[in-house]
């Protein structure tokens, strides 16, 4: 009783240290950002530095409070490790563009201007911290430990969960600096390079490689992302437009997608209008959403035929390495009693004792 009783005492404690993380996290992209001018005057791109350390350091944060709860299985861990940090970085995200959004200081004059500088300079900084301290930390890890580092699931999982808030940033930037997604695909190629020196330099592949169980982890964490980098560029739209910047400009409208659906019905090519006519027929619509609900629910069938295919495949590999190891430990066995067994008498005596 006294140890489940300790089990449950540090679970409470991680739970609390979680949600202290959280309103750190919180408080960190939020007065930062609500506070970006006059950072950015004390230092250039101070912003945009202290937001990427802040996304750096919460892997590392996370990895103690699970440390601390005590998790044993190697997939609890995993998942705890998983979840928690990239829930907090989304969180980041969200916070950072609505904070932006609503920040009544304007070091331009024109707040959108000011958003696109941020997000910019952000990703820009990410990516320079990214090139230059991942290398020099597998570097000092490699010499001060005479070993190569296993790229293990922690290691690989982190990578992908970097991958998503990338992304995030990325698409949530668009209305902003539409040319970001070429902008942030030349960083990325970039970023790959360098990243794949230092693993072939200075990591090893681990004994238990990154894999995704479930089959789906990796593709609804990318949708999750999707979904929360859209609801910025939603408020983005749903929000009245400025008359004076920015990338949508109109007095006669109250809200921006009102002028973008505007333009496309009455002031765009006629081969786009039509062809948005033809797209956006009622048939073509439900004919399209029977269609994706065909493809996804055969798609699921298909995934659960496969994951039940490895799953027996799984089960006879294990009763057929059992079945061996049972056949070498009494393979094993009888050789050492045939080592120990004693000679017989007949076989001890002299060939001429017969004589």
């Amino acid at each position: 009783m006294a140890g489940e009783g300790s089990v449950i005492t540090m679970k409470v404690l991680g739970i609390f240290l979680t949600v202290c993380l959280i309103a750190g996290t919180f408080f960190c992209v939020y007065y930062t950002t609500n506070n970006s001018t006059a950072i950015n005057k004390e230092f250039a791109m101070g912003t945009s530095l202290i937001l990427t350390v802040c996304q750096s350091v919460i892997p590392e944060l996370v990895k103690l409070v699970v440390a601390v709860e005590g998790w044993t299985k190697p997939e609890d861990i995993m998942f705890q490790l998983t979840l928690r940090t990239y829930f907090l970085k989304m969180m980041s995200v969200g916070i950072l563009v609505l904070s932006l959004q609503s920040n009544p200081e304007s070091r331009t004059g024109c707040s959108e201007a000011d958003m696109g500088s941020q997000l910019l300079n952000l990703i820009f900084v990410d990516f320079l911290l990214n090139i230059l301290v991942n290398p020099v930390v597998a570097v000092v890890t490699y010499y001060a430990t005479g070993a190569k580092i296993p790229a293990d699931e922690k290691v690989v999982s982190a990578f992908y969960i970097d991958m998503y808030y990338r992304q995030a940033l990325i698409w949530v930037s668009v209305p902003y600096v539409p040319m970001m997604p070429l902008y942030g695909m030349c960083l990325q190629l970039i970023m790959f390079q360098v990243l794949m020196l230092t693993f072939w330099g200075f990591y090893v592949a681990a004994e238990r490689p990154f894999e995704d169980t479930s089959g789906v982890g990796t593709v609804v964490l990318m949708m999750t992302t999707v979904v929360v980098a859209f609801f910025p560029q939603a408020a983005w739209l749903a929000d009245e437009p400025s008359t004076s910047c920015g990338p949508m400009t109109s007095g006669e409208f109250d809200r921006r997608y009102n002028a973008m659906v505007s333009w496309v019905l009455g002031e765009s090519p006629e081969w786009l209008q039509y062809g948005f006519t033809l797209i956006f027929n009622p048939i073509v619509v439900y004919s399209l959403l029977i269609a994706i609900f065909m493809t996804f629910t055969a798609l699921t069938q298909k995934i659960n035929g496969l994951n039940k295919e490895i799953h027996e495949e799984t089960a006879q590999g294990a009763i057929a390495l059992e079945m061996w190891r049972e056949e070498f430990m009494a393979n094993k066995s009888a050789q050492k009693a045939l080592a120990h067994r004693p000679k017989s008498p007949e076989k001890a005596r002299p060939s001429g004792a017969d004589a």
